[in-house]
């Protein structure tokens, strides 16, 4: 955990350290691609969850009396938190992106091929007329 800010004051060592583990379990490392417990990730991670850090302090709650597999299986609103959050921060990582082949980058001004549609299916849209009114 080396490139911690100074914001991520909201968490005891010890938590950080529960929190890193928990993230870890969720997406572990696979081949290259790092998991959410990667050092620059979880960084990421603890930044976005200060401003829920209340919350975040129920999940630890939560691992204090039960072990990773047994706090997966749960359906808590403080979980689900932990999850979005690191779900959102793992896949804005450049290495993850890279590693799935999305490329790291601005979908503009390069863009994204797509491929062409079949815009017949639009035409009983088009043939249902005006549905709005003119103001």
């Amino acid at each position: 955990m080396g490139n911690l800010i100074s914001s991520d004051g909201r968490f005891t060592a010890a938590q950080k350290a529960q929190l890193q583990e928990i993230v870890g379990y969720m997406i572990p490392a696979h081949g290259d691609q790092p998991g959410a417990g990667d050092d620059l990730i979880f960084g990421e991670i603890l930044q976005a969850l200060q401003p829920q850090a209340d919350v975040i302090y129920e999940v630890l709650e939560l691992y204090a009396a039960a072990d990773l597999q047994a706090l997966s299986a749960l359906r808590n609103p403080a979980l689900s938190t932990l999850v979005a959050t690191t779900v959102q921060c793992y896949y804005r990582d450049d290495r993850v992106l890279e590693a799935l082949n999305v490329g790291a980058r601005a979908p503009h001004p390069q863009g994204y091929s797509l491929e062409q549609g079949d815009f017949s299916r639009l035409e009983p849209v088009r043939s249902r007329g005006k549905i709005y009114r003119d103001v």
